[in-house]
């Protein structure tokens, strides 16, 4: 089966939503759009009122408005408009959430030592044995994780790049970069975790405050 192309206008306004901000690299890398491409789309966008560009920090970067997120919904829902790729979405969401619990014990644990303790220390990455363990734990986690990302990806050809982000990630820590673990902003393994659930949400029109999830980093003391 070959995966259908989602319309650059749609894949921009899921990216947008994803980052939250950001400037165009950002974006184009989401769904690995030309980088030229991708900005004159985002002009596209603006003209017609599903973004804007704003200085953030002293920096120019691009935000989804309200109706442009509300026209990236729509076209994601006519997108999925078949029972058959609704029930594929859903149990590739249900699955995603069930090894969110190890991911979120991957990060606490990378922090903290005994972080279920009332005795937790900072973690201060001066046990190789015990880092190791925790990294042989994700790496556990992202074999569950690309069996998900297949289906979507031969379904739908915008789910791709999820392959190929998160597998940089790895790499990068594999090679001693560790703040690709958790590090915000620059494609860390745990930033495309959170942009790839709030892609399931989007997708199946969840809302992320209905979910049953109260789970925290906790603080070492």
């Amino acid at each position: 089966m070959t995966p259908a192309d989602s319309s650059t206008e749609l894949m921009l306004l899921l990216a947008l939503r994803l980052k939250g901000l950001g400037e165009v690299d950002a974006v184009a890398d989401v769904h690995a759009l030309d980088v030229d491409e991708t900005e004159w789309a985002l002009a596209e966008l603006i003209e017609s009122g599903k973004c804007v560009y704003r200085p953030v920090d002293g920096v120019m970067k691009y935000l989804l408005t309200p109706s442009g997120r509300e026209l990236g919904e729509q076209a994601l829902w006519e997108e999925i408009d078949d029972p058959s790729k609704k029930q594929k979405i859903r149990q590739a969401y249900n699955e995603f959430r069930g090894l969110e619990e190890g991911l979120f014990q991957v990060l606490a644990d990378w922090q903290v030592i005994d972080g279920t303790n009332v005795h937790q220390r900072i973690n201060k990455h001066d046990d190789y044995l015990y880092d190791q363990e925790i990294l042989e734990r994700l790496y556990n986690i992202d074999v569950n994780l690309q069996k998900i990302l297949k289906p979507l990806a031969r379904m739908f050809s915008r789910y791709q790049n999820y392959e190929n982000r998160f597998a940089k990630a790895l790499d990068l820590m594999r090679n001693g970069d560790m703040q690709y673990l958790m590090k915000p902003l620059i494609g860390s393994y745990s930033t495309l975790w959170f942009e790839f659930h709030e892609d399931l949400l989007a997708t199946l029109g969840i809302n992320r405050a209905s979910e049953d999830s109260t789970w925290q980093l906790p603080s070492a003391t």
